[in-house]
């Protein structure tokens, strides 16, 4: 195995780490997955509460158990409307992408398992 597949099945060992422990975090905390209750802890300014929202969705993709249409009315409940159609465009976007990206890098060793 040379040093570039090293660095690819460290990659991927670690990412399924990094999402194991988050999807532990959230099913300890199955409270939190209200709408009301993640906009009340999302940041203040909107920017950066934008780009949390956008985060949640990219998280989503891997999530079973993190609904999708609390999302959508988290961000629907923080923000007007044309500012919260974007956001959630934006953020169905991140969540195709992730789902593509992660089929394209796990995809091959999935399939022939």
């Amino acid at each position: 195995m040379n040093r570039k597949e090293k660095i690819i099945k460290y990659v991927k060992t670690l990412s399924a780490v990094i999402w194991i422990i988050l999807f532990l975090f959230l099913i300890g905390n199955r409270n939190y997955m209200s709408a009301s209750a993640i906009a009340e802890y999302s940041p203040k300014n909107q920017i950066l509460s934008a780009l949390a929202m956008i985060m949640l969705y990219a998280f989503k993709t891997v999530s079973i158990i993190f609904p999708y249409k609390v999302l959508q009315i988290t961000v629907g409940m923080k923000f007007s409307i044309i500012p919260a159609l974007f956001i959630n465009l934006a953020g169905s976007a991140v969540s195709f992408a992730v789902g593509y990206l992660m089929g394209r890098f796990y995809g091959t060793e999935a399939v022939k398992k």
